[in-house]
């Protein structure tokens, strides 16, 4: 287990989700990547990148870590996502689980879980 290679990764993820940066997920997950979300699961790297930076984008939030614990199955994330809407500010708190390639060289299954 890689942590600084794990920790890169999904720093790649959540920047790039908040900035809808398709290139930088791009290298961050497998082809054949696993997206099991709440609203509802994608497979494949071209349906999860349209799923993140095109259905889920929301300018103006930002996901703010506070834990991660690693093991050698998996790596998990708690934090919550920050916006600001007309109406009020926005916090959801989430739980994601990632999964990663022998090697840990990129994610292979993405698990997010979330409670407002």
């Amino acid at each position: 287990m890689d942590e600084a290679k794990r920790n890169q990764l999904i720093e790649d993820y959540y920047t790039g989700i908040d900035t809808a940066d398709a290139d930088l997920l791009r290298g961050a997950f497998t082809e054949d990547i696993l997206h099991e979300h709440p609203v509802r699961t994608v497979e494949g790297l071209d349906a999860f990148l349209e799923f993140k930076t095109v259905d889920q984008r929301d300018a103006g939030i930002r996901h703010e870590v506070i834990r991660r614990i690693h093991t050698p199955d998996a790596s998990v994330v708690q934090g919550r996502v920050v916006a600001r809407t007309e109406e009020a500010p926005v916090q959801v708190e989430f739980c994601d689980v990632f999964e990663f390639t022998a090697d840990d060289s990129a994610v292979e299954k993405l698990s997010v879980y979330a409670r407002e």
